[in-house]
């Protein structure tokens, strides 16, 4: 739950410059981004067939602090909105 809350803390947004699953932390889709001259790297544990669909390298991304979404605007299409949503209840079965 800890982990959970961490991630609905969290604030950020910037360019995707990167994407890769990450094998040996659970499969994690791991996204890093540019904002400001800044980069940092994301882990998503979404249980999403092919995350790679939503998040794309070159593609706007944005984290609100308190919400459990990802707000995606793709590059391909700039006015398209994709939102991931995020719940905590897979971290309350643990």
């Amino acid at each position: 739950m800890e982990y959970c809350e961490k991630k609905i803390n969290e604030n950020f947004q910037g360019k995707v410059i990167s994407t890769y699953v990450d094998y040996f932390n659970k499969q994690a889709f791991v996204f890093e981004i540019l904002y400001h001259g800044d980069t940092s790297k994301h882990y998503l544990h979404i249980k999403t067939p092919d995350t790679k669909k939503y998040i794309s390298k070159g593609d706007s991304i944005i984290k609100i602090k308190g919400e459990s979404k990802y707000n995606i605007y793709k590059s391909s299409n700039p006015d398209s909105l994709i939102v991931l949503s995020f719940d905590c209840s897979y971290w309350d079965k643990k």
